[in-house]
């Protein structure tokens, strides 16, 4: 599996989707994720291990979010490797000198 297979894949499947359709559908997936852990936590169960639904709507939300990545010229994992540069950058300095969180602009420019 990669990157380049799942955005194929959804060409072919749902050839008419839009970024709204996605942006929905890992929403959906999102909440199918809430419902498991909420599920597993009202259980009692508090193994630190995912769950089998668990597991699941993380990999569809992530098929989804490589699809939308894929379909939108970019990749999941470059906009995550941005991103998480940014993040780490940020948060190592914001916590070393106890500053809050700034307002800021969107960091993960297009590559």
């Amino acid at each position: 599996m990669n990157e380049e297979e799942i955005t194929a894949w959804s060409l072919r499947h749902f050839p008419t989707a839009t970024a709204t359709d996605f942006v929905l559908k890992a929403t959906e997936e999102l909440g199918e994720l809430a419902r498991a852990h909420y599920r597993r936590h009202i259980a009692g169960d508090r193994v630190p291990l995912l769950s089998v639904r668990e597991r699941d709507a993380i990999g569809d939300i992530a098929i989804v979010l490589i699809a939308l990545c894929g379909r939108h010229g970019t990749s999941l994992a470059g906009v995550t490797e941005r991103t998480w540069e940014h993040v780490r950058q940020r948060d190592a300095a914001r916590i070393q000198n106890r500053l809050p969180l700034p307002d800021e602009q969107p960091y993960c420019q297009p590559a």
